[in-house]
């Protein structure tokens, strides 16, 4: 893996014995620090955070789960680390805040979807 696939976006919440993250639809939450991601459980499903792992969201996983139709939805400071890296590579995304309908998730939190298409 190379520097920049191991680049650590942000974390994500896997529910303990399951395949399942915490997504917000049908995208996986990508939180930009331990804490928040901890905020965002309580906040959108009310479970305990000890019912999750925490994990860390890693720049080249992301790419490959977005490459076959997976979709994420990054908080601000967790997009701030995956924007730069994604536009180097000729991808086309929206800044945060820029040209986006900044509209609270189910979560109540203001995210970033993306899915390629």
């Amino acid at each position: 893996m190379s520097d920049k696939e191991s680049k650590v976006m942000g974390f994500v919440a896997q529910r303990k014995g399951t395949i399942s993250l915490l997504c917000d639809g049908d995208s996986a939450v990508v939180a930009g620090s331990e804490k928040k991601i901890r905020d965002y459980i309580s906040t959108s499903v009310g479970h305990s955070d000890s019912d999750y792992e925490i994990k860390k969201a890693r720049y080249g996983h992301i790419l490959q789960c977005l490459k076959i139709g997976a979709a994420y939805s990054f908080d601000e400071e967790s997009y701030d680390r995956f924007y730069p890296l994604a536009i180097q590579e000729g991808n086309k995304l929206v800044e945060f805040g820029k040209d986006v309908d900044q509209v609270a998730g189910k979560t109540g939190l203001h995210l970033l979807r993306v899915k390629w298409v």
